[in-house]
């Protein structure tokens, strides 16, 4: 299917599971998430920050923790996300 091109193939897959078993998918990837609202809108989104905010609200990690995680995403995986402080998110 062309209209699927600008989703990356590990996304694919974890959109067809979704898609079959009515569950939400993480990504971030903006075109990706713009063809998977478009071409699967019963699937849902989240997004790497919402996971980590949802954690830090019920006690899961620490704001201290997201920031070590968020850090070592930055450094050891080139995955970075665009904002600076969790507590900016928290309010």
């Amino acid at each position: 299917m062309d209209s699927w091109r600008y989703v990356p193939s590990q996304d694919s897959s974890a959109i067809a599971i979704a898609t079959a078993g009515k569950y939400f998918v993480a990504m971030d990837d903006k075109r990706a998430i713009e063809r998977t609202s478009h071409l699967a809108p019963s699937v849902g989104v989240t997004r790497t920050k919402e996971i980590m905010v949802k954690a830090i609200r019920k006690g899961i990690l620490t704001i201290r923790e997201a920031h070590s995680i968020k850090k070592e995403w930055s450094t050891q995986h080139r995955f970075r996300l665009s904002f600076e402080t969790f507590e900016s998110l928290i309010r």
